[in-house]
């Protein structure tokens, strides 16, 4: 079991992880980053990971009220970790002064399930953040296999945002795979320069690639700009649907 409560720290406010940390059952509660990760920060390396949660329907590990004044308001993973929710796990309430409300991440994350609610960026991502880094062995791989996405915000990407780096070329975008997940009344909002609020549940750019199934349900999702979609909108990325589904 791990828990921490109000510690603080630069980059993780709880835990600086360069190895792999397994966090099975616990409160991580309160914690900030002056700069990224609020509660665990993984800097670059091919060794770094973590494992939380464990199956089953109760809450084993709760992610709750952690900040980060940069990205990512529980996790920070950087180009070549990998992160592993097994289950039973709930972020609640945590906050991001950019992107990634909860998980801010470059590396590989694969979630078997949890629930994100109320968790919230200035940035993208309400609940997560993906991109591609200006590194070539960034993995920026995000696969959702199950889960519940309920009230979070951000001017781009209520719940979840996938984007790129522009800054060489080709440019190169994070890539998604949603499954059986349930998005309901997440917010793309306007900031305060009236801007952006753009794909009330997902946002998609710079060449990134998501894969949606057609298990996924969007209900009482929304984007604050007029012209964007409710569900998830693209700029100069792809969201492909599989067969069957309602959700194009």
């Amino acid at each position: 079991n791990a828990s921490t409560e109000d510690a603080e720290s630069s980059c993780g406010g709880a835990i600086y992880n360069y190895r792999t940390a397994k966090i099975y059952a616990g409160t991580l509660k309160n914690n900030t980053a002056t700069a990224y990760g609020g509660v665990m920060y993984m800097p670059n390396s091919q060794y770094t990971g973590c494992v939380i949660g464990s199956e089953g329907t109760e809450f084993a590990v709760k992610i709750t009220g952690n900040s980060a004044k940069k990205s990512g308001g529980a996790i920070f993973a950087s180009h070549q970790s990998a992160t592993n929710v097994l289950g039973s796990t709930l972020f609640d309430s945590n906050t991001s002064s950019s992107n990634g409300g909860a998980i801010n991440v470059a590396g590989a994350l694969t979630v078997n399930y949890a629930v994100f609610t109320n968790n919230s960026a200035t940035g993208k991502g309400g609940a997560i953040y993906a991109y591609y880094g200006d590194r070539e062995y960034s993995t920026r791989i995000v696969n959702i296999k199950s889960g519940v996405f309920s009230q979070n915000s951000a001017p781009r990407g209520g719940a979840i945002a996938f984007s790129g780096n522009d800054d060489e070329e080709p440019v190169k975008g994070a890539i998604g795979y949603i499954g059986n997940v349930l998005f309901l009344n997440n917010l793309a909002y306007k900031n305060s320069s009236d801007k952006y609020g753009n794909g009330g549940a997902i946002w998609a750019a710079l060449e990134s690639s998501v894969t949606l199934s057609d298990e996924a349900v969007f209900q009482g999702n929304q984007a604050e700009d007029g012209a964007s979609a409710d569900k998830y909108e693209t700029s100069d990325a792809k969201i492909t649907v599989t067969s069957g589904s309602d959700n194009s």
